[in-house]
This record gives C-alpha cells, structure tokens and sequence, in this order.
C-alpha cells in the first residue's frame, strides 16, 4: 500500500552519529538501527509490518474492517470525506480520546470517541448522522475523517491504541449503494452515557477542575448539536443542568 507514515523510519541522522562512534571505537558486532518510527512486525516487508491487527478501510465501499490477531471483530459502514478529502496509505493510530471538539474553519464538532490517525483526520463517532455507507459521501462527505455509528465508534475505541495500523485504500468494483442506519436513541445513548460518567466523577475541585470543565463544556455542546428528536431521549438531561450549574458555582467562587 503506497501512502501513509506508518512503517519502519530510521532517524539517518542519529543512526550516522552512532555508527561513526562505534567506528572510531573500533566496535564490533551487531547493532539495532535508530528508529523515528517502527511498526508492528520488522522485516516482511510493505506489505505486511502490520502485523495481524489493523483497521482496514475500504474507501470505495464505504466500509471498514478491525481485525484482531487476524480475526475480523468489527465492520461498518461509514462515511468518508467529499471530494477525496480523506487521504489514502498507511498510517497509525495517534491516540485515542473521550469527549473530544473537533474544531474546522466552519464547524465545531462534539464526539464521544476519538482515534486521529493523520493530521486532523481519525475516525469518530457522527451524532449528526442517522445513515452511513452507500454514496452519502459523494453530497454530504466529511472534512477528512471516516464518520461512524456511535456503537461502532465504541466498539473500536475499546480495542484500538496508539500505533495500531490503518490501511485506508480505493478498490474499483466494490461500490455499494446500500446504507445503515443509526437510530435517534442510539445517538442519545452517547450523551446519556457521558452524564453518568461525569457524575460519576463527584464534586469539582482544583484536581480535577480541568477534566471536569472540559468534559462539563463538551457534554452542553453535544446536546445541542443534537436533534429535537434525539433531545427528547436524553433521559439524564437533569445531570446535565446539575453538572453545568456545578460548574458556573465552582467558577464564580474560584
């Protein structure tokens, strides 16, 4: 797969300092080269240093496939970027955040589940979105990321970590023009699982005022961006209000 960071990157620099070191101390013997960057496996080359756990996404098909120890334990429809804004390769995971504002020239977008993989663009779970898969891409395409259904998001948020792979590729002949759908209680569940998990958390203080701020902050813009119809399914509102209450006293009195 031609792309992508992911791989095997010796850092030329620091590996030339150490073997003219080893050379003027007339070392010998065998030594491990210095890496800037390194994979699952070493030494079976391009097609295969990811080893038998990855996240394969099929751009064409609008579909994506997690594998683990080469068992396939998640599939989905998803949407990707429009006009080819999501870029194909090879790459790893960066990281992976709860509650997370993704923040554009002209969007400001609250998810549950964050896993960037390549400059801004990662997979998340889409609130906004009730169908995934087919051609949506192709009207109503993301600014990069691959959108996701939130139990899907879920599912991969529990498994994946930093420097799992992510072969993002086109495939001619694998379109599809069947979509999935994502209900509105669905959608709800997101929020109403982030309100347990902040009250969770207790009473706000200067240890935890950061996280609890942001994750107070990030559970108000969720809400909001959600529909009517998915409002009314957050049945834990009254957490909310609690929480952001909470935070307006502890921000007045500190």
């Amino acid at each position: 797969m031609e792309g992508g960071d992911y791989g095997w990157w010796m850092n030329q620099s620091s590996e030339v300092e150490g073997l003219t070191q080893q050379i003027l101390n007339q070392e010998s013997g065998t030594r491990e080269p210095v890496w800037k960057g390194t994979a699952a496996v070493l030494g079976v080359g391009a097609d295969g240093d990811y080893g038998d756990t990855y996240v394969e996404i099929n751009l064409t098909a609008q579909h994506l496939y997690y594998y683990k120890n080469g068992v396939l334990v998640v599939e989905s429809d998803f949407v990707s970027g429009k006009n080819d804004a999501t870029p194909t390769g090879t790459y790893g995971i960066q990281y992976c955040e709860r509650y997370a504002t993704l923040n554009g020239e002209n969007y400001s977008s609250p998810v549950s589940y964050w896993m960037p993989f390549y400059d801004g663009v990662g997979l998340h779970d889409a609130s906004w979105r009730t169908s995934f898969g087919g051609t949506i891409y192709k009207t109503n395409g993301s600014h990069g990321c691959i959108n996701l259904p939130i139990k899907v998001a879920k599912q991969l948020y529990e498994s994946l970590s930093a420097g799992t792979a992510v072969i993002v590729y086109k495939l001619s002949g694998t379109e599809s023009s069947t979509t999935t759908s994502q209900s509105n209680e669905d959608i709800a569940s997101g929020l109403v699982n982030a309100l347990e998990v902040i009250t969770e958390q207790g009473e706000i203080t200067s240890g935890n005022y950061y996280k609890m701020s942001k994750w107070i902050r990030w559970a108000e813009a969720a809400y909001n961006a959600l529909s009517s119809s998915a409002r009314a399914l957050v049945s834990n509102y009254d957490l909310l209000e609690e929480a952001v209450a909470a935070l307006a006293e502890y921000d007045s009195t500190h």
